[in-house]
């Protein structure tokens, strides 16, 4: 992912085979982690954003299938992998662009290394961007992933008493993860921008910067803090909180913390 961010084709049938894919994905990824009129449905007062046609989407992969003699792994487990990659794979990668810009070895360029060059041989004045499909994919993705284990955790709380009976419950961790992730992979990107506007500029507070000047980095940022307060509030005992927090490295760890006790505080 981070070679497609730094490295644009030139061929033009790839780039449209590209777009076909771009928008696919897209339409898939909002029908899931769109945002829209909220469900006026108190037992998904915890989707935040969530549209009824938002719900009614993830509802058809939670939900199990009609057919009980159909044994297979559940359809949303492979979905919310694939979400999972997406969101977390974006923070990896802006991660990997952005450092290897900011502390380069080489003072060749990209065109001269082509794509299969280190992203440690790029030059700090590189020219590459984040489309804003790309953004708008990321905060579908996670808050998709987010819902799905909602979903879950309600449906098995309701029907087996215990969250850990859920399809989703070895996954918690896997979505709390790609969202702390792609929340460091926005806020590197976001200092990348500050230092590649003026090398004598002395750099801004990240927050306020991403506040003032990048709204859809901020939008995404608060996706990203909205889908984890969707998991800890579903997650209302303190030892399925202790398990999660256990299973999580451990900057993620004390980003949870820090969500856990903002929702304690009101």
């Amino acid at each position: 992912m981070a070679h497609t961010l730094l490295h644009k084709g030139d061929d033009n049938a790839l780039n449209m085979a590209g777009l076909e894919q771009d928008i696919l994905r897209f339409l898939v990824l909002e029908s899931v982690g769109g945002v829209g009129d909220k469900a006026n449905n108190v037992e998904e007062s915890l989707l935040a954003k969530a549209s009824l046609r938002h719900v009614e989407s993830v509802k058809f992969w939670v939900e199990p299938p009609t057919n009980k003699l159909v044994r297979r792994e559940p359809a949303v487990i492979p979905l919310v992998r694939g979400l999972c990659a997406y969101a977390g794979g974006l923070g990896e990668a802006l991660i990997a662009c952005t450092s290897s810009n900011m502390a380069p070895k080489s003072q060749m360029s990209w065109q001269q290394h082509g794509p299969s060059a280190s992203l440690n041989d790029r030059t700090p004045y590189a020219t590459w961007s984040l489309p804003p499909g790309a953004t708008s994919c990321a905060e579908y993705s996670i808050q998709g992933a987010a819902r799905c284990v909602v979903l879950d955790l309600a449906s098995s709380g309701k029907f087996m008493g215990d969250w850990r009976n859920s399809n989703l419950c070895s996954m918690v961790p896997s979505v709390l993860h790609s969202a702390f992730r792609l929340s460091c992979g926005i806020k590197s990107y976001a200092l990348y921008l500050q230092r590649n506007q003026s090398l004598s500029a002395r750099v801004e507070d990240n927050l306020n910067w991403i506040a003032i000047h990048r709204p859809e980095l901020r939008r995404l940022l608060l996706s990203c803090d909205d889908a984890a307060i969707m998991i800890l509030q579903s997650l209302k005992s303190v030892d399925a909180l202790r398990i999660v927090e256990s299973r999580v490295q451990s900057g993620c760890r004390a980003w949870v913390q820090q969500l856990q006790s903002q929702l304690n505080s009101k």
